[in-house]
C-alpha cells in the first residue's frame, strides 16, 4: 500500500485526501499553521494533523509520495529537505496527477497569467451548448470545484480544468486532450523563486502531450511560442496585424476560424481587446474538444463576463465605474486599460514580489491614481511626476478621492495590480467592498 504525505491541508488537499483514502492508500498530513477548518476536516477524515516542522523530515522518510498544496512557496522548508534526501526522497505529485491516474474521462486544460478562469467557463458553456456534458473544475472563484472533488461527480463526460502554475509545478502525468496556454507575464513571485521558475511551471501544461493531443497556442506571446511542444497538433490564435498566420484570428472586425468569419466583434457584449482574444481562445479550445462552432457563437453572443473582471458596475454623471478587483499583476492592469482613453485608477494592495514599474507605460491614459494599501509608496514612486497620485487609507476614501478627480467621460477603474491580502481575505471581498462604496456614493445609481 502506497503512503502519501499531503503538505498543506487546504480545500484542494482535503479533496485529495478523500480520493486517496477511498483508494485505500495510507495518508499523513502536515500543515505549518493549520486553520481551525483544516483541523476539523482532518478529524472528520480520521487523520491526525502534524504541524511541527521538526517532524517533517521524518514524515518525508516514511512516505512514497508527497502532494504539496497549490501555492506552497519555493522557499518552504519542504524543498530543502527533499534536496537533502536526494535519490531517497519521495516522489512529488500534484493533485492533477491524482486525478489523471484515477479518472479515465477526457479533459481539456487552460492556463495563462490572465484570462484562464474566463476561458475555462466559456469552454464549459460551449461544450454544454453542443450537447456534451462538461464540468469546469479548478480552485479559482467562481469555478470553485477542485479537480479531485470533480472526480466524484458521475455525470460529466468531459472536464475543463483551469490549471495554475502552482498545480503544474509538481505534475508528472497530466496529459490533457486539449491544452491551452493563453499568455505569460510576471506574477506570483512571492511563491516562485524566479520568473524562469514560474515560466517552467507554466510550460508543464504541454510536457506530456502526445500526437493525439492538441496544444492551443497564442502566437502573439513570444514566451508561449518559445515553449511550443514538439508533439501534439497545434491550433494557433492571434489578434495581431498578421491574421493569416493563425487558425483563429481577428480579421478587421470579424473573428475567424481557418479563414472563415464566425462572429463580428460588435456582436460580443464585451468588446475590449482581451475579450476578443478570450473569445478566440475559448472557441479554439472548445471546438478542438468537440464543440460546434454554432454553439460557440451562441455562447459568445450572450456572455456578460465574470464578476470582478472589468465588470461594469455603474454609470452616473458622465463617469463610468468598473470593478476589476481580480487584477493582481501589472500585466492585468495594462490589459484592462487597453480600450480606455481616460481613467482614474484605484490600485494597490499587497505586492506579490512583482516589478510595478511597467505601469508607468499607461500613465498617459490616467487622469489620476488613487494608491491603496501596502503598495502605496511603490505606486507613488512609479507614477510620481507622470500623473497625480493620491493616497487613500481605505476603500471608502479611495472611492471618494476617485470621484473628486474624475471628469465627465472618464472611467473610474479599480484594477489593483496587487493581491488583496493586506486589507481583505480575497479579491472578491475587495471587489464587493468597492461596489458597496460606489453604490453608497451614487445613491444606488447604475
Amino acid at each position: 500500500m502506497s503512503e502519501f504525505l499531503l503538505v498543506g491541508f487546504g480545500v484542494s488537499n482535503q479533496n485529495v485526501a478523500r480520493v486517496l483514502l477511498g483508494l485505500q492508500s495510507s495518508v499523513s498530513i502536515f500543515d505549518d499553521n493549520p486553520p481551525q477548518q483544516a483541523i476539523q476536516a482532518a478529524k472528520g477524515l480520521g487523520l491526525e494533523m502534524q504541524s511541527n516542522q521538526n517532524q517533517l523530515s521524518e514524515l518525508l522518510r516514511r512516505c512514497d509520495y508527497i502532494v504539496p498544496t497549490p501555492g506552497l512557496p519555493d522557499s518552504h522548508k519542504l524543498h530543502e529537505l527533499l534536496d537533502t534526501l536526494g535519490a531517497s526522497a519521495p516522489i512529488a505529485l500534484s493533485e492533477l496527477d491524482v486525478f489523471a491516474a484515477h479518472d479515465s474521462r477526457p479533459y481539456l486544460a487552460v492556463t495563462g497569467t490572465n484570462g484562464k478562469t474566463t476561458v475555462t467557463c466559456l469552454v464549459e458553456a460551449m461544450l454544454k451548448q453542443s450537447g456534451i456534458s462538461a464540468l469546469a473544475a479548478g480552485n479559482a472563484d467562481p469555478i470553485g470545484v477542485p479537480i479531485c472533488e470533480a472526480m466524484g461527480k458521475p455525470d460529466p463526460e468531459m472536464f475543463v480544468i483551469e490549471v495554475s502554475s502552482f498545480q503544474l509545478r509538481h505534475s508528472k502525468a497530466f496529459m490533457p486532450k486539449v491544452a491551452t496556454w493563453l499568455n505569460f507575464a510576471p506574477d506570483h513571485l512571492d511563491v516562485h523563486a524566479s520568473l524562469s521558475a514560474y515560466q517552467a511551471c507554466k510550460s508543464k501544461i504541454w510536457q506530456n502531450l502526445s500526437d493525439a493531443c492538441t496544444a492551443v497556442v497564442n502566437l502573439d506571446d513570444p514566451t508561449v511560442v518559445q515553449c511550443l511542444p514538439a508533439k501534439a497538433a497545434h491550433l494557433t490564435i492571434t489578434t495581431s496585424a498578421e491574421p493569416q498566420a493563425a487558425d483563429f484570428a481577428l480579421v478587421g472586425e470579424k473573428l475567424t476560424a481557418f479563414g472563415e468569419p464566425f462572429l463580428k466583434v460588435s456582436q460580443l457584449l464585451r468588446q475590449q481587446p482581451h475579450d476578443v482574444f478570450n473569445a478566440l481562445a475559448a472557441t479554439a479550445t472548445a471546438t478542438a474538444g468537440g464543440a460546434d462552432i454554432a454553439a460557440a457563437v451562441e455562447v459568445l453572443r450572450n456572455f456578460k463576463g465574470l464578476p470582478h473582471r472589468l465588470d461594469l458596475i455603474a454609470s452616473s454623471g458622465g463617469i463610468t465605474w468598473y470593478d476589476d478587483s481580480k487584477s493582481t499583476s501589472p500585466h492585468s492592469v495594462i490589459s484592462a486599460l487597453q480600450g480606455i482613453n481616460s481613467a482614474v485608477l484605484i490600485a494597490g494592495g499587497r505586492n506579490k514580489g512583482l516589478d510595478l514599474n511597467p505601469l508607468a507605460h499607461i500613465a498617459h491614459k490616467l487622469r489620476a491614481v488613487v494608491a491603496l494599501g501596502e503598495a502605496s509608496k511603490e505606486l507613488q514612486a512609479v507614477f510620481g511626476g507622470r500623473t497625480a497620485v493620491m493616497v487613500a487609507e481605505d476603500m471608502d476614501s479611495a472611492v471618494q478621492k476617485a470621484h473628486q478627480a474624475a471628469k465627465q467621460g472618464d472611467v473610474v477603474l479599480l484594477s489593483p495590480g496587487c493581491s488583496s491580502f493586506d486589507m481583505y481575505s480575497s479579491y472578491k471581498e475587495r471587489g464587493q467592498d468597492f461596489i458597496a462604496k460606489v453604490q453608497a456614493l451614487l445613491g444606488g445609481s447604475s
